[in-house]
């Protein structure tokens, strides 16, 4: 499995960030959502109901990676507490083992050419997968797409020389250029093709509801 983790200094990492990093890779996230995969919002997150409720909240929401719980809960403890080490960290984690391979879910809407500034961690229980899948591109890419500068990740009060490959610094400043990316396209026409064109460009709002026994929902 590629490992979520990207390294930010090779030049600062120690055997003990090396092991915690083994460490997190070493918890496979019990989910079928891979890279690519599009996916449909099960209801409304908090999270999203306060940061985009405004702007309108998309349907439909593409996956970036995958991690499991304790591997999400171990870079929250890492990336808030300078110089914590290995054993003081994972002493640190309240995930009860039962729950340890949980995934947590990082997306972004689709198609994020109308979506900018849209990625967001899920739970499994507040996507639905869904039988389409589109080209991810890494963040330098999509933040050249969307007319915004790239600064490579926030690094400021970095405690540990690595971090998730989430969105980086400067990525709320990307237009809604009017139309998906060009990784975005085929997959577009395809949903505009099975009768989900509105769906996917219109917020979600009363009465506009994706029928949930469409055959776009017909996956393993």
């Amino acid at each position: 499995m590629d490992s979520a983790i990207q390294i930010i200094d090779p030049t600062c990492i120690t055997d003990e960030d090396l092991e915690l990093i083994a460490a997190m890779d070493a918890y496979v996230p019990r989910t079928k959502f891979k890279r690519g995969d599009l996916a449909v919002l099960r209801g409304i997150p908090d999270m999203l109901r306060i940061k985009h409720e405004k702007a309108g909240i998309p349907q439909f929401w593409q996956i970036r990676f995958a991690v499991s719980m304790w591997s999400y809960e171990l870079m929250v403890v890492l990336q808030g507490t300078p110089g914590l080490g290995m054993d003081a960290a994972i002493s640190r984690i309240q995930v009860p083992p039962s729950e340890y391979d949980r995934p947590m879910i990082y997306a972004h809407a689709f198609p994020h050419g109308e979506n900018p500034d849209t990625a967001e961690w899920f739970t499994e229980l507040e996507l639905r997968r869904v039988n389409l899948r589109a080209p991810t591109e890494d963040w330098p890419v999509l933040l050249d797409y969307a007319k915004a500068p790239y600064a490579g990740p926030d690094t400021e009060n970095l405690c540990f020389p690595g971090l998730f490959a989430i969105a980086p610094d400067y990525y709320a400043h990307g237009e809604n250029i009017g139309k998906p990316f060009p990784c975005e396209e085929a997959t577009y026409h395809t949903a505009a093709l099975l009768g989900l064109e509105s769906a996917m460009s219109v917020p979600i709002r009363p009465g506009l509801a994706l029928d949930r026994d469409h055959d776009i929902f017909d996956v393993d």
